[in-house]
């Protein structure tokens, strides 16, 4: 899932990671049984509703995550999230990170009205407890305006994003590279609403802070690229980890994040994805993901007339993007 917030210790408490990263299913598989053993015992001997049962249902939780067993996932997290309640209350804000583990879960299962319900209840914890401006509200947020666009409730996205965006200026600065995603969500709902000038100043703001180095970035340094129409005439660089002007120019291109990222991987993909992960430290479905991202832009720009690869200071290709 990047040093993101400066609240890292608050924050590690917040989003429903697992608890730790094991890529190998044999592994994953050892490590459940091992947390289901110690749930048990932890069971028998501290009682079904101890804090320290709900931990075990937490870990359990993460683990069927991460294997991909949601529907199992989510019995946990509801399990951890009954005994925070019982035992410090509804209001606690451990209740709310696990409203926020258990409303994860429901969104990538797309059962978004119970995933909105949880993140609202996480929201109004967290508010109550940090204020309007902490991290955990703009997590909040932020999975708000995701459900509410999935729901087609662009408006209601609009105004989850621009709070994000709101609270993430104030913690973060206006250049950090999370900054650029906020004002990347925020365009595109824009341009879905229609209001395209605005969309595509936003997502300028963000081609702009994804070019410059920052203390901040993750491994994968994004690629420069020139898109142009002919030799002779050359456009402004697109970073290749963001192509989103080019998909902003044609109102009927295809979502780019909402594409699905259950393709079959060949061998030479998997291969691929196993040597960036190795020398880059991402998550596979979140490098699979970008790529997606941008191949999606990508093939909106080809069809527009542009060509895109990696070119030289004379505009000769280094690489060229030929066939999509």
């Amino acid at each position: 899932m990047n040093p993101r917030r400066t609240q890292e210790k608050q924050e590690e408490t917040s989003i429903p990671i697992p608890i730790k990263e094991v890529n190998d299913d044999a592994n994953l598989l050892e490590l459940l049984a091992d947390m289901e053993h110690k749930l048990l015992i932890d069971e028998d001997n501290l009682g079904y509703k101890h804090p320290k049962v709900a931990e075990d249902w937490r870990h359990l939780g993460s683990v069927l995550r991460q294997l991909g067993r949601l529907t199992s996932a989510k019995d946990a997290f509801k399990h951890a999230l009954a005994i925070s309640e019982a035992v410090y209350g509804p209001v606690h804000p451990d209740a709310a990170d696990d409203h926020r583990r258990l409303g994860t879960v429901l969104y990538e299962l797309s059962d978004f009205t119970n995933a909105k319900d949880a993140f609202e209840k996480a929201l109004a914890i967290d508010e109550d407890t940090y204020g309007t401006r902490h991290p955990n509200t703009a997590i909040d947020h932020r999975f708000l305006g995701d459900i509410s666009r999935e729901m087609g409730n662009l408006e209601d996205a609009k105004f989850y994003y621009e709070r994000v965006l709101t609270i993430d200026e104030a913690s973060l600065g206006p250049n950090h590279p999370e900054i650029a995603i906020d004002l990347h969500k925020l365009g595109t709902v824009l341009r879905d609403l229609g209001d395209l000038k605005s969309a595509k100043e936003y997502i300028e703001r963000a081609l702009v802070i994804r070019q410059v180095p920052s203390e901040f970035d993750d491994p994968l340094t994004p690629i420069t690229a020139i898109a142009y129409d002919d030799p002779g005439q050359t456009r402004p660089s697109i970073s290749a980890t963001d192509l989103s002007t080019a998909t902003l120019l044609s109102e009927g291109a295809k979502e780019a994040e909402g594409t699905s990222l259950t393709l079959p991987l060949s061998e030479e993909i998997s291969k691929v994805l196993d040597e960036v992960v190795a020398k880059t430290g991402i998550d596979r479905t979140e490098i699979l993901r970008r790529a997606i991202v941008l191949m999606a832009a990508a093939t909106t720009a080809k069809s527009a007339g542009f060509k895109i690869g990696i070119f030289d200071q004379n505009n000769n290709p280094i690489m060229e993007l030929v066939d999509i």
